[in-house]
């Protein structure tokens, strides 16, 4: 429960749940003071999720009822983000395992949230075999932009054999807006779960973090 109803407390706490879950694209909830806000209104507006009270008009009451309502929105809240998350496209799924995991046609597939398909996770470049050096790689990541990056990643084992391994680059950079880095973070298992055989994750806020030396010590773990 929050302890301080006030609308900059619970628009902190929902940007919070946001950050682990999602944004929804219906946010239902009665019609108390500080959801009734234009402050809140302006929120809504801004974080692009529809506002609906179930309730028509705000009634006084005490603290208990105040919590039972809070409780009730948010739970509403997350019925709608389970029912409006972010899905990863069928060509996506197919690209990947014909093109990537299985014929390892592609050195890279680069992914993006298409806000305009319904939030969909849909192909934004493929990268044909042996043309993209892993170091390349850094050339195509947008600097304001938030992206997942499967690569098919050729590394040498300490006894001298050649393999690759598939990786998941999850690339939040620092000056991409906080709304699509908690967007792209909440929607990352989406691409996990359908995605088989990848072995690592890296998770990179700018160009410094995509070492190939860390990469290929967690490789040659595996």
């Amino acid at each position: 429960m929050l302890n301080n109803l006030t609308s900059d407390t619970v628009m902190m706490n929902m940007k919070s749940i946001f950050a682990r879950h999602g944004i929804p694209e219906v946010l239902v909830s009665d019609n108390a003071r500080y959801y009734a806000s234009s402050k809140f209104q302006e929120f809504a507006k801004s974080w692009e999720f529809k506002h609906i009270t179930s309730s028509p008009r705000y009634q006084q009451s005490n603290g208990k009822d105040s919590a039972n309502r809070e409780l009730q929105a948010f739970v509403l809240l997350y019925i709608k983000m389970a029912m409006s998350g972010v899905g990863l496209g069928d060509s996506v799924v197919t690209t990947y395992d014909t093109k990537l995991k299985t014929k390892h046609l592609l050195d890279a597939l680069v992914l993006k949230i298409n806000k305009e398909e319904k939030r969909q996770i849909v192909t934004e470049q493929e990268f044909e075999c042996g043309t993209l050096p892993f170091e390349e790689l850094k050339k195509f990541l947008p600097p304001k932009e938030p992206r997942y990056v499967l690569y098919d990643y050729n590394y040498t084992t300490e006894n001298g054999q050649k393999h690759s391994k598939i990786i998941l680059v999850s690339w939040s950079p620092d000056e991409a807006p906080m709304k699509e880095k908690m967007i792209y973070a909440s929607s990352k298992d989406a691409v996990k779960k359908k995605l088989q055989a990848i072995k690592i994750e890296v998770q990179a806020s700018d160009l410094g973090d995509l070492d190939e030396a860390d990469i290929e010590a967690k490789l040659k773990k595996i």
